[in-house]
């Protein structure tokens, strides 16, 4: 874990031990002892992340979104979180290349009329260009599901004010609540 997004992720979680460069470079075994009596010492507050935010968070996102991806497009590295079979939010280990390997997962199944729309809407230029500003988008599509044309949509949400580089893309079925 390298960011505190990371670990407040993993802290959301309910992960209780957590390591990486987020708190600390690698130390020599040697240098171990002093490392931990000098960070001991140094005082700062944990503000604790309530297991009962986290749920009625994860029930919100859940409810609407069968996927959400966090894309740095800044690196291409995305995580996805994804409904479970419990109907919880749960997460899956992303990857290092959004466009390569998400996006066209998103492009599976959709009619023929609106795959350049939708990947116009998930091309890097676009996603970069939301990011750098405070736009989004709700861009409707659908998809060949068994058969049957189903709707959905793709909405994308800039994480903060002050982060240019990463966005949260949300896709959902429309006129389902996934939380039923």
């Amino acid at each position: 874990m390298e960011t505190q997004e990371q670990y407040l992720v993993l802290k959301a979680m309910g992960c209780e031990y957590v390591q990486g460069y987020y708190f600390s470079k690698p130390v020599p075994p040697e240098e171990f002892d002093r490392f931990l009596d000098e960070r001991s010492k140094v005082e700062y507050e944990i503000t604790p992340v309530s297991r009962k935010t986290y749920m009625s968070i994860s029930k919100a996102l859940t409810s609407d979104f069968e996927s959400i991806f966090y894309v740095d497009v800044a690196t291409d590295c995305y995580l996805e979180f994804y409904t479970g079979k419990d109907g919880d939010l749960e997460i899956r280990p992303g990857g290092v290349d959004f466009f390569k390997d998400a996006r066209e997962k998103l492009l599976e199944d959709v009619i023929v009329n609106d795959v350049q729309k939708l990947r116009d809407a998930t091309s890097k230029v676009n996603l970069i260009h939301l990011a750098e500003h405070e736009e989004s988008i709700r861009l409707f599509f659908t998809k060949q599901n068994g058969g049957v044309q189903v709707d959905y949509s793709l909405q994308t949400i800039r994480t903060r004010e002050s982060d240019r580089h990463h966005l949260v893309i949300g896709v959902k079925q429309e006129g389902r609540d996934l939380a039923e």
